[in-house]
């Protein structure tokens, strides 16, 4: 095993698998709850894309330190999201799409090693990924609705993955699910005891190691290019992230401790998406 570089809450190292390395990256963060903030995002992109790039390692496994996965996007980051200037709460947005796009079409091989919580941003890593093994005691929770915001950055991932129909329930009722349901929906292909963990995930490494590269990356593209209308072309996701910074522009709701509601407390405004394509309404 070979230990990497450490990058701004990331720490990287390549683990050698047979004749073939495996880039390890692990959010690094722990007393934060691993929890993603600009810079984690940036270095996120880039580590995936150094390791994809010139066979630097033929699968990535995205981990976690700590008892929790990932809480999310950091709450001062999106704090000042909320203050900024729409365009520049759009720009933080796209860092974020980028990150997840960056793990979805790198190329290579990716799998989300999960365990404890799965929270927004942090339900969209697992999402981006094309395996996700998690523990028992894994949590996935989307969020956004408690908060008054929208899952624009993640929603093309878990539509993907869980399918629009149960994305109709968890985006609209931010219940949270374990590692069973996630199995059940599609977003976790297997799950295991948090201490066998590695070796299911080593095992899964042994599977992927044993075909073609190139056969491999050939295959991913054909099913991006099957599934491109649940992928976001560049305009709708565009459209995506400006209504996401709009809301995240609002003050917080206080959702769990809302009564139910009534007539009077219906919004009386147009949705946020009166303006966007036709392909997402």
């Amino acid at each position: 095993m070979n230990a990497g570089a450490r990058h701004s809450g990331i720490d990287v190292e390549m683990r050698i698998h047979g004749d073939a390395q495996v880039g390890w990256i692990w959010l690094d963060k722990a007393s934060d709850s691993n929890a993603i903030d600009r810079d984690m995002a940036q270095a996120l992109s880039r580590t995936v894309g150094r390791l994809a790039r010139n066979g630097a390692a033929r699968a990535i496994v995205l981990a976690a330190r700590g008892d929790t996965f990932s809480c999310g996007a950091e709450i001062g980051w999106l704090r000042d999201q909320a203050s900024a200037p729409l365009n520049a709460a759009m720009d933080d947005m796209r860092r974020l799409a980028q990150m997840l796009q960056a793990l979805a079409e790198c190329g290579i091989p990716t799998i989300a090693r999960v365990q404890g919580l799965a929270m927004g941003m942090g339900a969209g890593l697992a999402a981006a990924c094309d395996i996700c093994i998690a523990a028992e005691d894994a949590i996935f929770h989307i969020t956004d609705n408690r908060t008054g915001m929208l899952p624009a950055v993640v929603s093309p991932y878990l539509v993907r993955a869980i399918g629009e129909r149960q994305c109709r329930r968890y985006f609209q009722t931010a219940e949270s699910f374990g590692a069973a349901r996630a199995r059940e929906l599609g977003l976790a292909h297997e799950v295991a005891p948090r201490a066998d963990l590695d070796r299911r995930i080593d095992a899964m490494v042994a599977s992927l190691l044993a075909c073609d590269p190139l056969s491999q990356a050939s295959a991913s593209s054909l099913i991006r290019m099957l599934t491109a209308p649940a992928t976001a072309p560049d305009s709708v996701m565009e459209a995506l992230l400006r209504a996401g910074a709009k809301l995240r522009s609002r003050p917080s709701a206080d959702v769990p401790r809302s009564p139910p509601p009534t007539a009077a407390m219906q919004p009386t405004h147009a949705p946020l998406f009166s303006d966007l394509p036709q392909e997402i309404e």
